[in-house]
């Protein structure tokens, strides 16, 4: 009585916030809260209620929910901006009808406003609450597209909430058969049971005129004469329904009719909640049972499902009498809730050679062909077999994306993966759904842009190219002429004129072609790379021997410097100090230049701020041809560099030759070749010049 009592204050609050002018999120909390558990009620109703049952309306109507697509089916279709406030909401598990889509709209007209926002959320059930709804309800009024985090997201309801509303329904239901069988002169139900609670009170009744209080034994011997209990059918399935109503006297007629009246409902109760439900007790559980009978008496409990609070019923004990032997009595357990509609396709046991070797693609909104082609893939890999339709369809269904919803509202929904019997299959209806027209114009839009890039190899770019046309639809859609068109238009500029000039027919000599092409211009291009990189290196080494040096002589300048002196003399050194014959600048040679050190990274043309001699002959970096001690040598002379480096074999073929000899000494640094390998120099030439 005190959840029905909070649920109707709740309703109550939920009709008042749609008047107010500027919105109370306290109590648009209340009513997302309101509205989900009338919704696991609504969907409960449809559920137990048949429906041609001729109290399913009413049902429907005391457990009333504005997102139920059985009553208010959606016909039109989503807009784009519909589909964006879905997928925003995803992780709330929204439910959403056709009133929906009336409050959006009106809410786009209407954006600025709140009023429309609380509106648009009184239409939508969220199986998962959200616990921060003023935020999102700030963000609906700028835009469609935002997240929200599973840290605002509350839990789906328990399973004990959800009995809750199943018996919630149940109580209701059991209240209409009721309330079938009564004519409508006999007194309300609240009157009844207060007529009923203030006889065991000793109190007298008020509508039943005058009498005198009677034990409690005669009371229950007299309703038992005049109304006796049901009993079960013989198959043990039912009870009989009482169908005529007994008349009404101004004696106790009346109380003994409320109390066969409520001992019958509650065997009904008993009847279509558990009798259905409960499996059949052993043999052992009956003689338990049993015993359980005769050690303790049949109490009766009088069930009050009426919404006002009352008094507490007391309990009344009924007389030990001899009665004939009886079955087990009927145990009575909670029924387990009905779980909610689930559109997806029932989960199949998996099989034993099934095994999951790769994931499945998520579809996301684009390229249908492909997602179909790569989730069959999956399916032969994962080694589903070709009969199990429902689950294939599960597992598409469980990947579609932002597509998901285009299944839950698809009715009739597939029952095989491919056309079968004349009717078509899953495959067929999406294909048909996402693989329209302007989806091939699309596709070829994006082949015509589609251009190999610089580190991309021909095979790479062939199959990005496939992969577009595939959702041009079949192979023989696109002629053969028009592939290799596009194929060869999308080349590199530096092999694009040589295929060209072959004119190849077919896509097999164009990509042929192509490949020829692009490992000579490969084959071509590695020396001058080769070249680039040892020049680069060979400089930073001679960038790093001349930091040596300014080491060892900045200690004796630094002794001499002090204060202001030291400040004039050191912007002196900058100004008067070498010049770059790159860049044209004070203070560092051209290997230190990082204005030349960025052109060659980007492959810019040198331009030297000096002109440099020589250019065309043996200039510098050039290799020089000379005889020392009448031995041939081949060396890089290299003029800013303060020390020649020679090979060892080398050295030791000269140094024979030598009337004086060189002093060599160890040197403190070590020599890094083009590959990476770290030498360490036999020493330095003192007396002689090599």
């Amino acid at each position: 009585r005190t959840t029905a009592k909070i649920q109707e204050n709740a309703k109550i609050y939920s009709d008042k916030f749609a008047t107010v002018d500027s919105p109370n999120l306290t109590i648009l909390q209340g009513t997302i809260t309101y509205n989900t558990a009338q919704y696991f009620r609504h969907l409960f109703a449809h559920e137990k209620l048949s429906a041609n049952s001729p109290i399913l309306q009413r049902a429907l109507e005391h457990f009333p929910c504005k997102a139920c697509f059985r009553c208010h089916p959606i016909t039109q279709t989503l807009s784009p901006e519909f589909q964006q406030f879905l997928n925003t909401i995803e992780p709330l598990d929204p439910v959403y009808s056709q009133q929906t889509v009336d409050a959006f709209e009106e809410f786009l007209q209407f954006r600025e406003s709140k009023i429309a926002a609380v509106k648009l959320f009184r239409s939508i059930v969220f199986r998962a609450t959200p616990k921060r709804v003023g935020r999102i309800v700030t963000n609906l009024s700028s835009t469609l597209i935002f997240d929200i985090h599973h840290n605002e997201v509350n839990e789906h309801p328990s399973t004990a909430n959800l009995t809750t509303y199943s018996e919630d329904v149940d109580d209701y239901i059991h209240r209409l058969t009721r309330s079938g069988t009564n004519s409508s002169s006999q007194p309300t139900l609240t009157e009844r049971t207060k007529n009923f609670v203030g006889l065991f009170f000793n109190q007298k009744p008020s509508s039943l005129g005058s009498y005198s209080p009677k034990s409690d034994t005669q009371s229950d011997k007299r309703a038992e004469s005049e109304y006796p209990e049901a009993d079960l059918d013989n198959n043990g399935n039912s009870y009989e329904t009482v169908t005529t109503t007994p008349p009404l006297t101004p004696s106790h007629s009346a109380l003994e009719y409320n109390l066969a009246e409520v001992t019958h409902s509650a065997q009904q109760l008993y009847t279509s909640t558990i009798l259905t439900q409960q499996p059949e007790p052993s043999t052992t559980d009956k003689k338990n049972k049993g015993k359980q009978k005769q050690e303790k008496p049949d109490i009766l409990v009088v069930a009050d499902i009426d919404p006002e609070p009352v008094t507490p019923v007391k309990k009344v004990q009924k007389p030990k009498e001899a009665k004939p032997p009886q079955s087990s009595p009927i145990q009575i357990a909670v029924p387990n809730p009905n779980p909610p509609i689930n559109n997806s396709p029932q989960q199949q046991q998996l099989d034993d050679d099934e095994m999951a070797q790769t994931t499945y693609p998520v579809f996301d909104g684009t390229n249908p062909r492909k997602w179909i082609f790569d989730l069959e893939i999956a399916f032969i890999a994962n080694n589903i077999q070709d009969a199990a339709n429902a689950r294939k369809i599960g597992l598409a269904v469980m990947n579609l994306g932002p597509a998901k919803m285009w299944y839950v509202t698809l009715n009739p929904k597939p029952t095989t993966w491919i056309r079968a019997n004349g009717v078509d299959g899953f495959k067929e209806l999406f294909l048909t759904k996402y693989a329209t027209e302007a989806n091939k114009a699309q596709a070829s839009q994006q082949a015509q842009a589609r251009i190999r890039r610089p580190t991309e190899k021909v095979n790479d770019y062939l199959s990005a190219l496939e992969e577009i046309w595939m959702e041009c639809g079949d192979a023989a859609v696109i002629p053969e002429w028009m592939k290799v068109s596009q194929f060869t238009s999308g080349l590199l500029p530096a092999i694009i004129l040589p295929v060209k000039q072959q004119a190849p027919q077919t896509m097999a000599n164009a990509v042929q072609a192509a490949t020829n092409c692009y490992y000579a211009l490969q084959s071509t291009m590695q020396p001058s790379h080769s070249a680039e990189v040892n020049n680069a290196l060979l400089e930073k080494i001679s960038a790093l021997e001349v930091q040596l040096a300014e080491l060892k002589i900045s200690p004796a300048n630094t002794n001499n410097n002090n204060n202001r002196g030291f400040q004039q003399g050191g912007s002196s050194n900058r100004r008067n100090g070498p010049r770059c014959h790159y860049c044209g600048n004070n203070g560092h040679i051209h290997r230190e230049c990082r204005i030349k050190a960025r052109d060659i990274r980007q492959g810019r043309k040198l331009n030297w701020a000096v002109p440099r001699q020589n250019n065309q002959g043996q200039g510098k970096g050039q290799p020089r041809h000379a005889f020392v001690e009448e031995v041939e040598s081949r060396i890089l002379v290299d003029t800013g560099s303060s020390v020649t480096i020679i090979s060892s074999e080398y050295f030791d073929l000269i140094i024979g030759r030598m009337k004086k000899k060189p002093i060599l000494e160890r040197l403190n640094y070590q020599i890094q070749g083009v590959t990476g390998h770290r030498e360490r120099p036999r020493g330095e030439k003192q007396q002689q010049q090599i």
